[in-house]
């Protein structure tokens, strides 16, 4: 057959038609045997504690009481008092050192960086210096 020639759609077909059963035979036994050996549900790795003797009962957690109140814990703010006690006197401390003590009394990081920025909560009693050193102003 030289490169002009085309093959009649005649004869591919036939050839697709005759290539189809094999392959969905394979197909059809690649699936069974996917279906048959993954189980279908995946099984938990670790087995649920069973708290009594019978080791075929579930375990169910205790039943929450109608009137169960869940108190959130007390939010903490820094105040103003906060900051007077920890530039007490009227010393200099740096940003570090300043969180650290806020930390000291209780405060989280994020908060003690907060109050302590240049547009904070606190800026109209801070005075910043260039060389990093905060101070009080009452």
């Amino acid at each position: 057959m030289n490169a002009k020639q085309t093959i009649p759609m005649v004869t591919i077909v036939p050839a697709i038609i005759a290539a189809a059963p094999p392959i969905l035979l394979i197909g059809g036994v690649v699936f069974l045997a996917w279906a048959i050996f993954s189980g279908g549900k995946k099984k938990p790795e670790i087995a649920p504690v069973n708290s009594g003797g019978n080791a075929s009962a579930p375990s169910v957690p205790a039943p929450v009481p109608a009137n169960y109140i869940l108190i959130p814990a007390e939010k903490k703010f820094i105040s103003r008092q906060d900051m007077e006690q920890i530039f007490a006197g009227g010393r200099g401390l740096t940003r570090k050192s300043a969180v650290a003590a806020l930390i000291a009394l209780g405060y989280g990081k994020t908060a003690a960086y907060k109050a302590l920025a240049i547009n904070g909560r606190f800026a109209s009693w801070l005075q910043f210096a260039p060389d990093g050193i905060i101070t009080w102003q009452n």
